[in-house]
């Protein structure tokens, strides 16, 4: 049962921390290694008591059947611990903090700071786009259940005269691109994995059929491209201030209308055909259609991915409780393997 507000006590698996509990562990599991080492000794032991003992084959082969002999303790030892990626080890990490002590990672960068600020823009241009009306989201669920946490951006409502996120229809996440490069690229990298683990958690916790990944390319703010001219400033191999062309060029960069361009430009004070140079950078600017600033995926609800969230989830809680709040931690005795990608 989905709720607004969480129960005391209760651990729940963040959504954007949903995908890295997926992660693989490179290599055997300590239990695999013990039974391989074992079955090699067996089998090393058998093949020494045929041979000739004073024969240099079977001298190597006593070496073999001695080191395993001295390993097999230590493999029993280890035997039991759970074997688990890096990620999923992090991430639990997170988790645990954020429950026990309600301190939560901040990732605080010029990528963030554009979606925070052009969220709102965002929202209306792919409501316009889709010419569906969605609703903005603010509020978190929680689903004891299957320990799970999130906060879709916007939602279909099943019923617009009623909107409630727990009986959406879909769920959307918006992306808002730093620039026409990351937009691009974001098509092609393996954020996609990630996107859909977490869509799963919304579709869990709203009962929508699907989520959808919604990557919007705008122009971005005047305060944060103001931002990018101070930086070209500091490397800039000349006079105090960048030349004219360079700024023009900073700006068309970072903006996809004529009107946005025209704006900053007047706000800046500069006049794009003071030179040659700017002439030629202000006159080449291309604009970028609308209609070919969105590009989405889109995730259908899918019933057996969700038992393997609440069967990961119900492990990922498993060993906040058995190692990070009884401090066993503290041992180092976690084992842990590089992810398998």
């Amino acid at each position: 049962m989905t709720t607004t507000t969480p129960t005391d006590g209760q651990i729940y698996i963040r959504s954007s921390s949903q995908a890295n509990l997926f992660k693989k562990p490179k290599g055997k599991s300590p239990a695999e290694k013990l039974e391989e080492a074992e079955s090699k000794l067996a089998k090393y032991t058998s093949e020494y008591a045929g041979m000739n003992p004073s024969t240099k084959s079977a001298e190597n082969k006593l070496i073999q059947i001695t080191k395993l002999q001295a390993s097999i303790p230590d493999l029993k030892l280890a035997a039991n611990k759970p074997h688990l990626s890096v990620s999923f080890i992090k991430e639990c990490v997170k988790l645990y903090i954020g429950h026990r002590f309600n301190r939560f990672e901040s990732i605080d960068n010029k990528f963030t700071r554009k979606g925070t600020v052009s969220e709102e823009q965002g929202i209306s241009i792919y409501s316009l786009y889709k010419g569906v009306m969605f609703v903005k989201n603010d509020v978190r669920l929680y689903n004891d259940e299957y320990q799970i946490t999130g906060e879709p951006d916007i939602f279909h409502p099943r019923d617009i005269n009623n909107p409630d996120i727990r009986n959406a229809k879909a769920t959307v996440d918006i992306k808002c691109s730093w620039d026409i490069h990351t937009w691009h690229r974001s098509a092609f990298d393996s954020l996609k994995d990630v996107y859909e683990d977490q869509g799963h958690d919304y579709m869990l916790l709203t009962g929508a059929e699907s989520h959808t990944v919604a990557h919007i390319l705008l122009s971005t703010p005047y305060k944060q491209v103001l931002d990018e001219i101070k930086k070209e400033t500091f490397k800039y191999d000349g006079d105090d201030d960048l030349p004219t062309w360079r700024v023009i060029q900073i700006m068309a960069d970072h903006v996809y209308e004529k009107e946005t361009l025209d704006k900053y430009l007047d706000a800046y004070g500069i006049d794009p055909l003071s030179s040659p140079e700017s002439t030629a950078i202000y006159h080449s600017f291309v604009e970028v259609p609308m209609d070919e600033r969105v590009f989405e995926f889109t995730f259908e609800r899918d019933e057996e991915r969700f038992k393997l969230i609440k069967e990961v989830n119900q492990k990922a809680v498993k060993f906040i409780q058995d190692e990070l709040m009884t401090g066993n931690w503290r041992k180092g005795s976690i084992g842990q393997e590089e992810d398998n990608e």
